[in-house]
């Protein structure tokens, strides 16, 4: 198990990864703002074939959402799917967990850790009360790759930053799950976020002044 993409560590450059984007999407992001790293986040209800990074979500918060009971079996299913239709691995795969429930969450994500070690690079998922100086090492100890940031946007913003700080002392990349603010998320230092809404409601200027911005902070 490696921190590393192609040779490369994970968190190098600040990645987007859109929910379910489809090749034009994914086409029209880089027109409007060509100096981000884009992906895709694939989850158990859709996956489209392709060659781009990507990471793999587990499903549990679209069933949260909803209010239906998490499908591991779509969840194991769509792992497999991944081996035998993509010509490349997942970036990570977002371990399961129970939205809103921090202790749920460990050991759920802990049980799967232990399932798919050998076989995909991990993220552990982190929820509203987790204790971050534990939570870090646990990853690590686990061989995960990654922390993904889930629970509400007010713990992530109050949180977000610490938890950065304790994925990278820990050799970790750390994601946040729908950060609401990109411009944030980058300046506290993350390595990658998902967002379903910029290719869901073609909101090109949103990721338009992100790149501006970056570009700008970059000139400073």
């Amino acid at each position: 198990m490696t921190n590393s993409i192609d040779g490369r560590k994970i968190g190098h450059q600040f990645t987007i990864y859109h929910g379910h984007p489809s090749p034009n999407a994914l086409e029209k992001c880089r027109e409007v703002a060509p100096g981000v790293n884009y992906g895709a986040e694939w989850s158990p209800a859709k996956m489209t074939d392709h060659d781009w990074p990507y990471i793999l979500d587990n499903g549990a918060f679209a069933a949260y959402k909803h209010g239906y009971p998490w499908d591991a079996t779509a969840f194991v299913n769509r792992l497999r799917e991944v081996t035998e239709r993509m010509p490349r691995e997942p970036d990570f795969v977002v371990l399961p967990d129970v939205v809103t429930n921090a202790e749920a969450t460990t050991e759920r994500a802990t049980t799967w850790a232990e399932y798919l070690e050998d076989e995909f690079r991990t993220a552990f998922p982190i929820q509203d009360g987790h204790e971050i100086e534990k939570i870090a090492p646990l990853a690590a100890d686990l061989n995960c790759t990654a922390l993904f940031i889930g629970g509400t946007i007010e713990w992530k913003q109050r949180h977000g930053a610490d938890i950065v700080e304790a994925a990278h002392e820990h050799d970790l990349h750390c994601h946040i799950g729908r950060p609401g603010d990109l411009c944030w998320a980058r300046e506290i230092g993350a390595d990658s976020v998902d967002t379903t809404s910029i290719v869901t409601d073609q909101n090109w200027d949103r990721l338009r002044q992100f790149s501006e911005q970056q570009t700008l902070e970059m000139k400073k």
